[in-house]
């Protein structure tokens, strides 16, 4: 692993110590040898970042931030070990923004806090690795298949991005079910899930977008990649094409509320988001958003 001459800092609010660039060229190195159809779709990830054109882009990382920043403060002092478990990461901007908030709240006993990151691919549990291993945090990243756990993760907090988006419907229930076993007394899930997803014309001029402002990174020598320029401009000619990385998104708030309600897991809040206004002008869609937490098992 080469570190970045300079690595952003964890407390930075905007970075949450998170390198990008160093993720793109990572992930050119080591996506054919990890992934299978998610090659692309990892290697999309850090470029959509890097253009500015991400989720994460605008207030979308600050609600999920000041979330678990709440969650911590609240269990304040951290006299033993915290627990957060993040099942489904594209890359390290989960872990990222966990650790931001952990390391505002708990310092300097950041090292009670224990974060596992649970993915299939392996691809995203390197770079979280690497993350970790920049900003001295306690880790394990393990290949697990959500569906069939081979084992169970304690947690305080597990938190699922997008991931149920990932899942088929029919796993949804049993899934949900299973990782509130794992929540200590007073754990929690959030769950944040999109209702919609951008349009054709959308996607078709976010490439494009994408595709220029690279571009003019690697001319400008400000951006490094791990495979042959050639191979890596077809990659950005074929953004447009890439499959859609969360294929099971909720049709409805009235679907997402009712497969929480089958679960019959507590529900402790809900509230949505706008994401017009949750990312910047430059973003060329308007999806909206739902955050919800969820209690342990009674």
């Amino acid at each position: 692993m080469a570190e970045p001459p300079a690595w952003p800092k964890l407390s930075d609010p905007e970075s949450c110590g998170e390198d990008h660039g160093y993720n793109l060229s990572r992930v050119t190195g080591i996506a054919r040898l990890h992934c299978g159809d998610c090659e692309q779709y990892h290697i999309t990830t850090p470029l959509n970042r890097l253009a500015g054109l991400s989720g994460w882009n605008g207030k979308a990382r600050e609600i999920l931030i000041e979330f678990v920043r709440q969650f911590l403060t609240e269990r304040q002092p951290v006299t033993g070990r915290i627990d957060i478990v993040i099942a489904g990461a594209a890359d390290t901007s989960i872990l990222a923004s966990c650790a931001h908030a952990a390391s505002a709240v708990v310092k300097p006993d950041l090292a009670n806090v224990h974060f596992a990151v649970l993915d299939k691919c392996e691809t995203p549990l390197v770079l979280c690795r690497d993350f970790a291993q920049i900003h001295q945090l306690q880790l394990v990243a393990s290949a697990v298949d959500l569906s069939k756990p081979a084992r169970s993760y304690p947690a305080d907090l597990i938190v699922m991005h997008n991931t149920l988006s990932f899942l088929p419907p029919s796993d949804r229930i049993a899934i949900l079910r299973e990782c509130a076993k794992w929540l200590k007394p007073d754990g929690r899930i959030v769950l944040w899930v999109s209702l919609s997803h951008e349009s054709g014309s959308q996607k078709v001029q976010r490439s494009i977008t994408v595709g220029a402002r690279i571009r003019a990174m690697l001319e400008a020598g400000t951006l490094t990649i791990n495979e042959p320029l050639t191979q890596f401009n077809h990659r950005l000619d074929m953004l447009v094409d890439v499959p859609r990385a969360n294929p099971y998104d909720f049709s409805s708030m009235a679907d997402f509320k009712h497969l929480l309600a089958e679960t019959n897991l507590p529900i402790l809040s809900i509230d949505t988001f706008d994401q017009s206004k949750l990312m910047s002008s430059q973003s060329q869609a308007s999806q909206p958003h739902v955050l919800a937490v969820l209690g342990p098992l009674s």
